[in-house]
This record gives structure tokens, sequence and C-alpha cells, in this order.
């Protein structure tokens, strides 16, 4: 399971498992009525989408025809138009729970929040083979200033960050690119020498799970599980898609692997089950809103700004009590040196 440091926080355990490739919950997916490849590219997505005796579906659609296409269609699709059907509402992953009422959740020791941290090791390919729903690099290929930037996490910062993490008690709980155990020996060495755990995240961070068919994906569940458990003697509890991409079994066959938790749902900040064929699996809150990429990619913050988005996540969540606090990093992200004082501050205050 994650690892969690000690002061406030405590270890998780427990379990629950199910997956689906898109949205969760109120939202309605549509999809185009046509069975071909093509059709398998015009994946709709109407969000919230309500529907009624006089309206077939209300909300901003999205639909993709490739990579390269993006279109926005009127906020009202009616059945009459050619070629698209309402499917489903909900993929019933997991039971809806309100989070006021909940049954307390209490932590060993009297303990408000589990904080766990998880360092992604990813291995990106310079020139992998591309895939017709996503470009692996935002430049044509070989992209030496995305592959560099990411390399600065092997080579420098996976210490930098490491060291601040050591020093006020945290492990890791590494999401690895299980490639990295062959290729970046000494920094998989390096954590495995802190005692962190590893939990897989696939074999590259370039390659995608989108239409990918069954055999291939046991075949990365299954080389994942091996390659850590001789690498490292660890066995894999844990599973992040790669790229955060799935199939619709994903979580099925994770579950059927024996795997204990996934980190592919966002929908909650406490631990939750989610609903397979086989095994017993368990949700374990993984934040996008205080991941680091996010944090400087997406919301362009400042270092500062993410360590202070980091303390009020941590001091609203302890305020709530039974939660988990998830804070996943890249080191080549945060370990830079202009963003490791701040980050060492957050870590601080909240252990």
């Amino acid at each position: 399971m994650p690892m969690l440091s000690r002061c406030r926080r405590w270890r998780i355990g427990w379990r629950g498992g199910r997956e689906i490739q898109a949205l969760w919950n109120e939202n309605v997916y549509v999809s185009d009525s046509r069975g071909c490849a093509e059709a398998r590219r015009k994946t709709v997505i109407a969000s919230k989408a309500k529907q009624s005796s006089s309206d077939d579906g209300a909300g901003l659609l999205r639909f993709a025809r490739n990579d390269k296409e993006k279109y926005s269609a009127p906020p009202r699709l009616r059945a009459n138009q050619t070629g698209f059907r309402f499917v489903t509402s909900d993929p019933s992953l997991y039971d809806f729970s309100p989070y006021r009422g909940r049954k307390p959740i209490i932590w060993p020791g009297g303990k408000s929040v589990a904080v766990w941290i998880a360092p992604n090791l990813e291995y990106y390919e310079i020139d992998p083979p591309a895939h017709p729903m996503r470009k692996a690099w935002a430049r044509l290929h070989p992209d030496v200033v995305g592959y560099s930037h990411r390399d600065h996490s092997n080579r420098v910062s996976h210490w930098r960050m490491a060291d601040v993490m050591t020093r006020h008690g945290f492990p890791g709980s590494v999401s690895l690119s299980v490639a990295a155990v062959s290729l970046k020996k000494k920094v998989v060495a390096d954590a495995q020498r802190r005692g962190w755990e590893f939990f897989s995240h696939g074999i590259y961070n370039t390659r995608y799970a989108y239409d990918m068919d069954e055999a291939p994906e046991r075949a990365i569940i299954e080389d994942s599980m091996r390659a850590v458990r001789e690498a490292t003697g660890q066995t894999i509890r844990g599973w992040l898609a790669p790229a955060l991409t799935h199939t619709p079994r994903t979580l099925d066959l994770i579950a059927e692997y024996g795997l204990d938790y996934t980190c592919d749902l966002y929908h909650d900040d406490q631990l939750q089950r989610v609903k397979t064929k086989a095994g017993n699996l368990v949700s374990i809150p993984y934040s996008l809103e205080v991941n680091d990429h996010y944090g400087f990619f997406v919301y362009n913050m400042s270092g500062r700004e993410y360590a202070a988005t980091l303390i009020a996540q941590y001091d609203r969540l302890a305020r709530e009590r039974g939660t988990v606090m998830c804070i996943p990093l890249h080191a080549y992200l945060i370990g830079q040196p202009h963003r490791i004082g701040p980050f060492e501050d957050a870590l601080r205050h909240i252990a």
C-alpha cells in the first residue's frame, strides 16, 4: 500500500475495483451508432446531460474525430440527429456515498489524515511508436527538448527531491514506469535503499492503453509484476495506468491479478471500494489538484503558490479527519532549484 510517514499520518489498509474509459456519475456517454473503426474514433461525451420526455439530452458536447481535430457541438442533441445515441449514465464502478453522514474513519493513534507521497519515476521514449489517438510529444520526433527535460529527474532532481522527503520523514510510494528497472537502475536502487514502495505505472509513459486488446494488457500487468519482483524483491500491490490511459477492463484485470488498490479514480477524499468481476480492489485517493504536473503545467503556479496549495489542502483535510492526502510528484518539476525550497517548507508544515 502507499507508504506513509509517521507523525500525524498512518499507513492505509483497506481493499475494494472496476474500470471504465471516460467519466463518472451523472455524465452521459454518446457514441456513433455505426460499428466501424471510424465510429470508434468519434467518441462523444455529454457532460451532465439530462434526459426528459421532451428533450433527449442537454449539455456541452465535445468530440474528436482523430487526434488532430476537435469540434464543439450545440448544447442540445436530439435522437433524430443521425448517427448518435445515448448509451449509459453511470458506469457503476462504485456505490454513491454522500460525504456528509458517512461512518467516521479513525486512523490508528487518532491521526487525523493519512498523507502519502507518490513520486512518479517515469520512463519516456525519445521516439516512441505513434498512437492514432494521442501524440507522445508536442514536437516532431525525436523531441530532444521534451525528453531531456524529463531526464533531469534521472540525473539530478530525483536526489534533490528524495533527500528533502527523507529529511522530513516521508517515504515514497513510487509510481514506476517499469522500464526504469532496467534503464534507470541507479534511480530505482536509490528509492529501494530508502525503503520506498513501488507500484506500477505501466511499462513506458509514452505508450497508451486506448483500444488495447486484452492479451497485451494482460502482458503489461504480468511483465510489471515480474520485473519489479526481480529487480527489487517487492510484489506490486497498486496500479496507476500509463499516462492515465485505460481500457474498460483495466480495473477488472488488476483485481484479477491480486492487486490491492488503484490510483486511477479521482472521485473522493477517502478510501472507497470499487466494483470488479473478481478480486478485491480499493480506490486510494491520488490527487490531480495537488499534482505538481497540474500545478506547474496546467495552473501555472509558482513554487511558492504550489507549496501554499499543499499546506491548504493538508490543513483542510486534517480538520475533516479520516481523510487521505496524496502528493503526486515528478522530480524534474518539483526538484528544480527554484521550487525545492518552498516544497520543503510545505513538508515541514505537514510533518
